[in-house]
């Protein structure tokens, strides 16, 4: 950080035994409890919307949300992708 202004960002990120790639994101920070626990390395966290977030993930990670909880669910790199590709042409 900066002052208030973000300089860098190191994204939690976990693979999966088929070699893909995976950013954490948590809804709350009540279900992120549990991990950074589990994962001191990533022991902080950035409150953020997801038009934020999309457009900064690495190439070809998925995005797995609240990861460990009843509440996880995945965003396989292709579905990204093709998401961003609708929005560019306008398709949302």
């Amino acid at each position: 950080m900066d002052g208030k202004r973000l300089r860098s960002w190191k994204p939690a990120t976990v693979s999966k035994t088929d070699g893909s790639q995976w950013v954490v994101a948590f809804s709350s920070a009540d279900l992120a409890t549990p991990f950074a626990k589990q994962n001191p390395l990533y022991s902080h966290g950035l409150s953020v919307k997801t038009k934020w977030i999309l457009p900064l993930l690495p190439e070809a990670h998925g995005l797995v949300v609240n990861i460990g909880s009843a509440y996880a669910f995945e965003w396989n790199a292709e579905g990204l992708l093709r998401y961003k590709a609708d929005l560019r042409e306008g398709g949302f």
